[in-house]
């Protein structure tokens, strides 16, 4: 558990393999570990999603994860160099990306999955402030939150390929969107899994298929 907040002037590493969240914040506390170089987490663990990994270096930065463990929530800070994904992206909290920061999928068109977990939605969602360069992954937002609790998509953006899936509450969107393929919806809960801000109104335009196969609204 951490009490306080972290910084790690090279590289960040995770090999464990235990089942549950390897590393997490004590209490109701929300903490930072800021990394310079590069996340390599290769183990089965989790990480919480109160615990924000930083990626503010001054050159190109990679994050690469497993493909069974998650990471917590993931901050793009690096107005220096474009961070890369090494792998496909499994989150358990929120992406942000911070201005004049860059997020590149890169060529291999890793996916992202942004798991929202059964916890409050104050440690989860997408906020983009700076450049995603989506290329030809797939984004994919996928809620277990409980009723009346929803995570925000905030930031106009533009993705390839989108999905919402899972069998929680679902998602509120502060922006616009912009779909390059499909749009995918099998998310099975019972209410509203895609809805605006408050009285707001927005469009998702979508130049490819809509496949709606879920029971959500």
């Amino acid at each position: 558990d951490l009490d306080d907040d972290m910084i790690v002037q090279n590289n960040f590493t995770s090999t464990s393999t235990n089942s549950g969240n390897n590393i997490s914040a004590v209490g109701a506390e929300t903490h930072t570990i800021s990394v310079t170089g590069n996340v390599i987490h290769s183990g089965t663990n989790n990480i919480y999603g109160a615990v924000t990994l930083v990626m503010n270096g001054t050159t190109a930065q990679t994050v690469t994860t497993s493909s069974t463990g998650k990471l917590g929530s993931l901050r793009i800070s690096n107005t220096s160099a474009t961070v890369e994904l090494g792998s496909d992206l499994k989150m358990n909290g929120r992406l942000t990306i911070d201005p004049s920061a860059t997020l590149d999928v890169t060529n291999n068109n890793y996916d992202i999955t942004l798991n929202t977990g059964v916890t409050s939605p104050s440690d989860t969602g997408w906020v983009r402030n700076g450049v995603f360069t989506q290329r030809q992954g797939t984004v994919t937002f996928n809620s277990d939150l409980q009723p009346g609790w929803n995570a925000a998509i905030t930031g106009a953006t533009t993705f390839y390929d989108l999905a919402f899936t899972g069998t929680g509450y679902g998602w509120d969107l502060d922006d616009d969107m912009i779909v390059q393929n499909n749009f995918t919806s099998t998310s099975t809960n019972g209410g509203n899994n895609i809805s605006a801000v408050g009285a707001e109104t927005h469009t998702i335009s979508v130049t490819g298929n809509v496949i709606h196969s879920g029971t959500n609204n």
